[in-house]
């Protein structure tokens, strides 16, 4: 609803003189000033004086004024709520009951002239969207000028305008405080250093985490090494001193895949084992140090929440692992891993299965729509 010559409206409590205006001088007086009985534009007392005279108005109509936004006036009984803004000369209002927004715009037509502009779409820059149970608010038409003014409008877009690879370096105690955000169970959560979570670690094993990375289809993503062709596994990787496991496993994702839209469904309980084979234990040992029977792994069920464009096995944060990859399905996963992680590989899709059959009866469901 917009005010027509909302300042005309408001009167003045002090006199204000004003010198004729060009080609309304009287001939007969020209040196003589007017003096105002209500505001005109431009005046400084203008703005002041209309809301002034609104508010005494829907006062007496029985609206009251906001206490903290006294441009805010609000109208209730035991069952029903109107709220009406008053910005200048533009008035946005609503009510719980079309009957109140009605009288509302009976009460201002009486007493002022006023055009009804109809459903609010576009307001101090919003562009406002109403359904039949929501209210979508955006600014889409100022980002589209912004965009024009730079003459951005054949740029390339991305999710994340900044490096997602960059690492906070460790305090100045030197303790890590690198966390990272993800989403547990569809909700945000920071993960944070759990300091129960490397309890029960089996002695003489490294310390690592592997990914199980689904997609809508319930099919796992798999990636040949490069240093051993026709050896495809999950992604997987050590864990760091003082790293939290689930925060490993989100960064040997990164890492190995370039994924960082996922989210975590499951998570294996207990620290999986196998043991390394002679040449490969004199191998790792050699790379890592120390002397490890093989490996202990906590196992992770993640699920990738955007497309596979995402996926760069040479992100360049970390030395490339894999050669290529493929989604496949979970007896696959089991079939074309190497002997020593087939066990383990096995108890990991057991431990996940319920996850795979709830993904599939959730895609036929939704398929006989």
């Amino acid at each position: 609803m917009d005010v027509k010559s909302a300042f005309l409206n408001g009167l003045l409590h002090e006199e204000v003189f004003v010198e004729q205006p060009k080609g309304f001088v009287d001939p007969h007086h020209p040196s003589h000033v007017y003096c105002l009985k209500k505001a005109l534009y431009g005046l400084k007392q203008a703005p002041r004086a209309w809301y002034e005279r609104l508010t005494l108005y829907l006062v007496d109509n029985g609206y009251s004024r906001g206490s903290v936004d006294k441009t805010l006036f609000i109208k209730c009984t035991k069952d029903e709520l109107f709220i009406a803004q008053i910005y200048v000369d533009d008035i946005v209002f609503g009510s719980t009951n079309n009957l109140k927004v009605q009288q509302f715009v009976d009460v201002m037509s009486h007493e002022f002239e006023m055009s009804m502009v109809g459903e609010l779409n576009f307001f101090l820059g919003l562009q406002i969207k109403q359904m039949h149970d929501e209210i979508f608010i955006s600014q889409a038409k100022y980002a589209k000028s912004l965009v024009k003014k730079f003459s951005l409008e054949n740029a390339k877009h991305c999710d994340t305008p900044m490096s997602t690879t960059l690492k906070l370096s460790k305090d100045a105690s030197g303790k890590d405080v690198e966390q990272s955000c993800v989403l547990v169970d569809k909700n945000p959560s920071t993960i944070v250093v759990d300091r129960h979570s490397m309890e029960g670690l089996p002695s003489g094993y490294r310390p690592n985490v592997g990914v199980c990375l689904v997609n809508s289809d319930s099919q796992v993503f798999v990636a040949s090494r490069l240093n051993v062709p026709g050896a495809w596994q999950m992604p997987q990787g050590g864990i760091e001193d003082g790293e939290e496991p689930k925060s490993a496993a989100i960064r040997e994702l990164r890492e190995e895949t370039g994924i960082v839209s996922a989210e975590i469904i499951a998570e294996v309980p207990n620290w999986l084992t196998y043991d390394f084979p002679p040449a490969v234990k004199a191998k790792v040992n050699r790379l890592w140090g120390g002397e490890w029977h093989g490996q202990a792994q906590k196992w992770f069920l993640m699920r990738l929440t955007k497309d596979e464009s995402e996926i760069n096995l040479a992100t360049g944060e970390a030395d490339p692992e894999f050669a290529e990859w493929k989604w496949a399905h979970p007896e696959e996963v089991i079939e074309q891993a190497v002997d020593y992680k087939r066990p383990t590989y096995e108890e990991v899709i057991r431990t996940f299965g319920p996850y795979f059959d709830n993904g599939r009866a959730a895609k036929c469901k939704s398929a006989k729509w």
